[in-house]
């Protein structure tokens, strides 16, 4: 009976614990003509924040050669670090040449299941 009790009390405090757990996750378009997609990273050392951002970036894509040459930001995440690790992601992606610009992305940054102790 007292086996039962502790393998109860193991299994709540591991269920307990993955409530909390953080869950990050981030959204990028996909925009038409895109032959490199590099995804945006949640850095691992924002993750304990529990940050949420949603930004709107422009890309001008060089004709020729399909390189993103230049990043703005049309509506910022709301982190000046995510508008910055959005902006390395953009600047590896690669077009087909020719392809329509400046081009519009969407990038969406999800924290869920944060839990902080204030002491």
């Amino acid at each position: 009976m007292q086996m039962r009790k502790i393998g109860a009390l193991i299994l709540l405090g591991v269920l307990s614990n993955s409530a909390f757990a953080a869950e990050v996750e981030t959204f990028t378009d996909r925009p038409a003509g895109v032959i490199n997609w590099v995804p945006v990273d949640y850095p691992a050392k924002l993750r304990s924040y529990g940050w949420n951002g949603k930004g709107i970036f422009l890309l001008t894509v060089n004709p020729r050669s399909g390189d993103v040459d230049q990043v703005k930001v049309v509506k910022s995440t709301g982190h000046v670090l995510f508008n910055e690790f959005a902006a390395k992601a953009f600047f590896q992606w690669k077009f087909q040449p020719g392809v329509a610009s400046p081009v519009r992305v969407l990038v969406e940054f999800y924290a869920r299941g944060f839990s902080r102790d204030l002491h």
